[in-house]
Parts: C-alpha cells; sequence; structure tokens
C-alpha cells in the first residue's frame, strides 16, 4: 500500500504480484477492497497478473485538496497516465467498474496504444449516463451537458450522502435493495450476506461528504464520445449483469463502437458483478484475458 503524490493531493494505491499489470478503478462510494475483498484480487495474482488497486478521487483513502479536488473525468483518467508512469509501466490493462468504467474509458480514447486491454465491468462511457443517446451513431452530433444535480435523482443521491454516517446510509440501502438499481440483485447473490457485508466494508474507508461533492461535480456529460470510442485500438471486454438496467443501452453503444470489443450480458446478475458472484466474475475476466 502506497501514496501517489500528485498536484492537489495523494492517491492511495495498493500493488500486488508480478507479471502483467491490470490497474483498477472502482465505482462510486467504493474503494480498491472492491477487488480485494471478493477475491478478485487474489485470483488475477495467482494467476500471474500484477494487479494495482486504485481508490479514485474523494473515495477510500486517497486525499485531495478540498478547494481543487479535481473530481472531473479528464483530471481523474490523469490519474491513470500518473500512477502508470510512477510505477515505470510502458504498457498495462485497466479493469474497470461502474464510475470507474467512465474514468477508464476517457484514458482509453488518449491512450489506447498504451493499453494491452481493458476489461469494462457495469459502465458506459458517458459521465452522466442516458438511453436517450444509446442509440447515437454520429460522432458529429452536439450533445449538450446537464449536471446531475439538476435532475431529481441527482439531487437525491446527493442527499443520501451530504451529512449522513455510513450506518444510516447502509441500512437505507438494505432497506430498499431490491428496488435500487445498483442492488437489485443482491438478494440473489451466491452469498447475500457476504455480498452486503463486502460492498459496505470497501464503502466506509471513504467520507460521505466528499462523495456528495464527487456527485454534484462528476456526473456531468450524457455524451458517449462517440469518435473517442471509434479510436480505441486494444481489445475491450463490456461486461454487464443482466438487470443492470442503467447500464444495459450504454453499455451496447460502447461495444458496438469500439471496434475490437467482446460483449457479455451475465444472465441473473445486477450491478455489483463482483460482489454478487466472485467465481463467475473471475471466470469472465480470466477467459478474457487468456484470449489476448
Amino acid at each position: 500500500m502506497a501514496y501517489l503524490e500528485v498536484r492537489n493531493g495523494a492517491l492511495y494505491y495498493t500493488d500486488y504480484g508480478e507479471g502483467e499489470p491490470i490497474i483498477t478503478l472502482h465505482g462510486l462510494s467504493e474503494s480498491g477492497l472492491y477487488w480485494t475483498l471478493p477475491g478478485i484480487t487474489d485470483r488475477l495474482v495467482a494467476a500471474g497478473y500484477r494487479v494495482i488497486n486504485l481508490d479514485m478521487r474523494g473515495h477510500g483513502r486517497t486525499r485531495v485538496d478540498s478547494t481543487d479536488p479535481g473530481y472531473d473525468v479528464d483530471t481523474m483518467s490523469g490519474d491513470i497516465g500518473q500512477l502508470a508512469d510512477s510505477l515505470g509501466l510502458e504498457q498495462f490493462h485497466l479493469l474497470t467498474h461502474a464510475t470507474g468504467g467512465m474514468v477508464g474509458f476517457r484514458y482509453a480514447m488518449n491512450h489506447s496504444e498504451r493499453l494491452l486491454g481493458v476489461m469494462a465491468t457495469d459502465t458506459g462511457s458517458a459521465t452522466l449516463p442516458s438511453d436517450d443517446f444509446a442509440g447515437l451513431t454520429d460522432p458529429h452530433v452536439e450533445v449538450p451537458k446537464i449536471s446531475i444535480i439538476d435532475l431529481e435523482e441527482g439531487r437525491q443521491m446527493v442527499e443520501a450522502f451530504r451529512g449522513q454516517n455510513w450506518d444510516t446510509i447502509q441500512a437505507g440501502i438494505r432497506a430498499v435493495a431490491r428496488e435500487h438499481m445498483y442492488f437489485n440483485r443482491m438478494h440473489a447473490a451466491v452469498n447475500p450476506e457476504s455480498a452486503f457485508a463486502m460492498y459496505e466494508a470497501c464503502a466506509v474507508a471513504g467520507n460521505p461528504d466528499r462523495l456528495a461533492d464527487f456527485v454534484e461535480s462528476f456526473y456531468n456529460d450524457p455524451d458517449p464520445k462517440i469518435a473517442g470510442l471509434r479510436g480505441i485500438q486494444c481489445p475491450c471486454l463490456m461486461l454487464l449483469g443482466e438487470y443492470d438496467v442503467q447500464f444495459i443501452k450504454p453499455a451496447e453503444l460502447v461495444a458496438r463502437e469500439i471496434p475490437n470489443c467482446t460483449h457479455r450480458v451475465l444472465e441473473g446478475m445486477g450491478h455489483m458483478l463482483a460482489l454478487e458472484n466472485p467465481q463467475r466474475f473471475g471466470d469472465e475476466l480470466l477467459a478474457f484475458l487468456g484470449s489476448l
């Protein structure tokens, strides 16, 4: 475990194993523990990979300047390159989930020559995913930006974190999990109690008020960046749970536009693939890596 000093803070990361490197990025309210707690990190290391789990800005143990936190996709995609440079990595894989996938795709759009492969799970290429633009094929169409806090569900998301403690947040999630778009299949996990406990453990490393700030700043662009996706030249895996309703169409768009993309939908599963069925999820990752 270590910190990488950057201009406006310090990025926390863990580094395991040897071999071809994989840098991981997690989803909203999570941390690098999203990959270690269900055993995904250990399984990749056992298969001969080096796994570097980054806590993104606003999350986990990463620290940033509150007056200039860098909660935007371009700054955060730049963090990937800075981390790789600091570790002397010429090329590497990306393994991403949800919000981390939005960041990872932005890095891949600009630096795919540096990537051995991208494994993107339950995500899309816009920072404000919307079915309204999922059929877009013309890269010249101008998509206007809109802040998530202009939407009722966005304001509710901010309020769920702002001024709250983790006991209250997590009790609320469990109470409505079956209807919640991110947790609607946790009850169908291989071990539901373990799945919830792992999510809760990887979330409490962070600060709810920082997450509220992050939500207000990060999710502001429904443009899927068609031209950027078409420029990604490395192999890509687009992995999605059947019941991950927010990302079904955005994932289809990504799979359609990236030239070398494998699109897999896992039946019976939702948004939290690594927690719901770690064995099956790991099988998918290793099958893709093996195909390279």
